[in-house]
């Protein structure tokens, strides 16, 4: 059978020894080799440290990020007394140390005071009685605002079903890239449901295809960074696109009474 030696404080020159009998310690306390008292005492529980949160997900938003997570599976034997979110910069350290906390892991934690443009790394724990947890697996984000407006829409042709179209490009902020553009194309009288659009990535042209001819259309554009999605640009209006007429055909030519001249004849195009 094990014995436990007490690390509470015995009379001088004396030993207390536990012994584990079932589910109960019987303790003894043994002064220069006698033994004087003997005392059973319940054991006591001690909870373990919680499992790693799972599932953990993150967005950026201007100086901070929000970050999700699911309850870790286990809670080492304890209730759960909190959530602690913190996040790591792993462009510039000293930007980094920022902290959360939650009760509530649905309703994700809000880490503020980050470096716009910066690239954080973000951890969670959730803490027990016996204290903070094991960290969850790292999930990484770049905080910032969206770009500005591109432009206004310039029409550079139209044909029967389609329009193509170029635009001054928008405006990074915050050290984040402009990742893309997408022009749509909205009936005037059928509201604001866009009939079609394209996308880009750098390039600042593109053609809107599947329009109706006779058709007036507006069309507008957003640019796109990891942070999201711009206001929209200026609108071009009244485009209606149209059929090109086909080429006609020269059917007669015939020579002119007097030098230089002559009379043409062709058939009507469709």
């Amino acid at each position: 059978m094990k014995n436990y030696i007490f690390t509470s404080p015995a009379p001088l020159g004396s030993k207390r020894i536990a012994r584990r009998v079932g589910s109960r310690f019987v303790a003894s306390i043994a002064v220069l080799g006698v033994a004087v008292s003997m005392v059973v005492m319940a054991p006591s529980a001690s909870a373990a440290v919680a499992d790693a949160p799972t599932a953990v997900t993150a967005v950026g938003f201007n100086r901070s990020a929000v970050v999700w997570f699911t309850a870790p599976a286990s809670n080492g034997g304890a209730d759960f007394t909190g959530y602690t979110v913190t996040a790591t910069d792993s462009t510039t350290s000293a930007n980094g140390g920022q902290t959360c906390t939650t009760t509530d892991p649905s309703a994700g934690c809000t880490v503020a005071g980050l470096t716009n443009g910066d690239s954080y790394t973000f951890t969670v724990t959730a803490a027990n009685a016996d204290g903070a947890g094991l960290p969850s697996k790292t999930v990484s984000v770049t905080p910032g605002v969206v770009p500005s407006s591109p432009g206004q829409p310039t029409l550079d042709s139209v044909t029967a079903t389609s329009v193509t179209i170029s635009w001054v490009a928008s405006t990074p902020k915050t050290g984040l890239a402009v990742s893309g553009y997408k022009y749509s194309a909205y009936s005037v009288a059928g509201g604001a449901t866009a009939v079609s659009y394209c996308n880009t990535t750098t390039q600042l042209s593109c053609t809107i295809s599947g329009l109706t001819a006779g058709v007036k259309y507006t069309i507008k554009g957003i640019a796109t960074n990891v942070i999201g999605a711009s206001a929209a640009s200026k609108a071009l209006g009244s485009v209606i696109p149209k059929a090109v007429p086909s080429t006609p055909t020269v059917t007669t030519v015939i020579a002119g009474t007097t030098n230089r001249i002559a009379v043409v004849s062709w058939s009507a195009t469709t």
